[in-house]
């Protein structure tokens, strides 16, 4: 879904105002100009991907989320 309003990074920290214990994997369009990476895992993302990635690439990040939403 893209962002009009708000970068990923925003929302991210908006994100992590309310509760710091969500899991959050990032996706961006375009390389990382700006440090957006960085940044992404700085604040608590699980994962940054380019949305060039495949997508059983991001299968594994979102397995992973589950598994570690079940032993909650």
């Amino acid at each position: 879904m893209p962002l009009s309003e708000l970068s990923g990074i925003e929302l991210l920290r908006k994100i992590r105002d309310i509760d710091k214990n969500v899991y959050c994997i990032i996706t961006a369009h375009w390389t990382d100009p700006k440090g957006s990476y960085q940044e992404a895992m700085s604040l608590g993302a699980l994962h940054y991907f380019y949305k060039s990635h495949s997508t059983e690439a991001l299968d594994v990040y979102i397995d992973k989320i589950s598994s570690l939403l079940t032993r909650q």
